[in-house]
């Protein structure tokens, strides 16, 4: 049993060391937390206190993801209204090119009915007999 007992006294000394140890890294702790906040007292935070900012700041994250789902949503809207406007874009082309045309050809027609009534009227002129008798 003497044995067991030594065995013992030297645990409990191991562990009051250790006890010693842990105790004088905790003092040095606070003072360096001390040292950086400026003291405990007006800096330090109740747990009600941290809970409340934590409570805020989660109320807070949850609007920006709110904000930017909409954004995304806006984001989707808004490029299949350009797309659609660009189809809009593209059918007015097609339509002003097909005007384009149809106004190219009523000028070559007005402009050869022009040139033929030039030469019917020049005819009709000079040689009424051939029209008018």
């Amino acid at each position: 049993m003497p044995r067991a007992l030594v065995l013992l006294r030297e645990e409990v000394a191991q562990l009051q060391e250790e006890v010693h140890l842990l105790r004088q890294m905790k003092d040095m702790l606070s003072k360096d937390l001390e040292d950086s906040h400026g003291g405990c007292t007006a800096n330090t935070l109740s747990a009600a206190e941290l809970k409340l900012q934590l409570g805020e700041k989660e109320q807070e994250l949850e609007r920006a993801r709110e904000a930017l789902q909409a954004m995304k949503g806006d984001r989707k809207r808004l490029k299949a209204e350009k797309a659609e406007l660009v189809n809009q874009m593209q059918q007015l082309y097609t339509t002003l090119d097909s005007r384009e045309e149809q106004l190219r050809d009523f000028i070559r027609n007005y402009d050869q009915h022009r040139k033929v009534m030039h030469v019917f009227l020049f005819a009709c002129f000079f040689f009424p007999s051939l029209y008018f008798r």
